[in-house]
């Protein structure tokens, strides 16, 4: 009978793929034999999570076990393409010692730096210093990161994601360097739930030709809603952005002004995925009586899904001119005006405006901003409505918000 001392190395390499992320048994396995250590030490070194503190901190006695280890022949350096850090508050010491980690990790394919209790931001010049060229994915949680810093990574040529979600934005944007030759490869930018100046938005996307995905808050002014602002603002990547993800943001901005334009994306023409607050497309929460724009001209040709989320005070359905209609039985029956906008999509798709289109997802927000809750429904389209879509080939899901019906939520 086999056993795991004379299992083939192909077999062996799959359980330690199994056990990868358990350090201990894997571990103990690299231990076992000759054979196994050989194997399973590139898999104890590819992926580490690391608390860096000040020497006197006992806490950080993995980092200095850690540092010993790379300094020997032959250095696991190489093997270590995941590295996740932690930083304590703002100890300028525990900066030091992350940089002179970093250097040594020429090889890692993704790094995570966390740093949101940090009094101080914290610098990795060796992005700037020292290129990896490896480094495809950029995480760092950092409230006092700053817009030069970040365009610095840039210089990363194999960098193709970045998450900044605690960027700290000024009044005024900085003074920025010009764009990078060659330009940067970054394909995909989260910048959190931190509503960005249009300015500093556009400072940044100047700086990133082929940017492909986009996450980020509602951009602009604090204090009202500029959906045609926006779309300038967003005009440096209208060639390349395939997704465009845009949340409320903290906190919401649906009791914020508007200013009455729309977001319009019809000119963005690699645009595939859209997924927007509903006052980006309407300029109001409550449509007159005939029932709301249609978005048909807002709309690039390429899209394929399109996502609108409707904030507590907004709707999808209105039975009159005031709250939004909550349908719990016969919720069908609901006057066409009301829904045209969602037929004009549909017979888009049939005519071919729009022939990559599959699918059209609203949903109502069900949690007040003040914590009050409601329930989630599903809307049943009218038969003519549901009818159209499904001949077209194109998935409608609507979900609406409706009072609650006993303790939790239905959705």
């Amino acid at each position: 009978m086999p056993t795991l001392t004379t299992l083939p190395n192909e077999v062996l390499h799959q359980i330690l793929l199994y056990v990868e992320h358990e350090t201990a048994t894997l571990l103990s396995l690299s231990l076992l034999t000759p054979a196994l250590h050989t194997l399973a030490r590139p898999h104890l070194y590819r992926h580490i999570t690391l608390y860096v503190s000040t020497r006197r901190d006992p806490i950080s006695a993995r980092y200095e076990l850690l540092m010993r280890t790379l300094k020997h022949a032959p250095s696991p350096a190489p093997l270590v393409r995941h590295l996740e850090l932690t930083l304590p508050k703002g100890v300028a010491e525990s900066y030091t010692r992350a940089n002179a980690l970093l250097r040594r990790l020429s090889g890692l394919t993704t790094l995570r730096i966390s740093a949101s209790r940090a009094r101080t931001a914290f610098t990795p010049t060796f992005l700037a210093e020292v290129l990896l060229p490896e480094l495809a994915s950029l995480t760092v949680e950092d409230p006092q990161l700053s817009i030069p810093v970040l365009v610095s990574w840039l210089v990363s040529p194999a960098l193709r994601s970045l998450t900044a979600p605690l960027l700290r934005f000024p009044a005024q944007p900085p003074d920025m360097p010009p764009p990078l030759m060659p330009p940067s490869p970054l394909a995909a930018l989260n910048l959190g739930t931190t509503h960005v100046p249009l300015a500093s938005l556009v400072a940044l996307l100047d700086r990133m030709p082929r940017l492909e995905r986009l996450s980020l808050a509602v951009p602009g002014l604090p204090t009202a809603y500029s959906p045609a602002a926006i779309a300038g603002g967003l005009d440096p990547v209208r060639a390349s952005l395939r997704v465009l993800d845009v949340c409320s943001g903290v906190p919401p901005m649906e009791d914020l002004a508007h200013d009455g334009s729309r977001l319009d994306l019809s000119a963005f023409g690699a645009l595939r995925e859209v997924n927007v607050p509903a006052g980006c497309l309407f300029a109001t929460k409550r449509p007159a009586r005939k029932g709301r724009d249609g978005v048909g001209a807002l709309l690039p040709g390429s899209l394929e899904v399109l996502q609108i989320s409707f904030d507590f005070s907004w709707g999808i359905l209105y039975l009159d001119d005031g709250f939004p209609a909550f349908q719990a039985a016969g919720h069908g029956a609901v006057e066409r005006g009301k829904w045209a906008w969602l037929e004009e999509l549909a017979r888009g798709k049939k005519q071919g405006t729009w022939p990559g289109l599959r699918a059209v997802r609203l949903e109502e927000r069900i949690k007040q901003p003040r914590g009050f809750r409601y329930d989630r429904l599903v809307w049943q389209p009218p038969g003519e409505l549901a009818g159209l879509f499904e001949e077209v080939g194109v998935e409608l899901v609507v979900w609406l918000r409706a009072p609650m019906t006993g303790k939790g939520s239905r959705g």
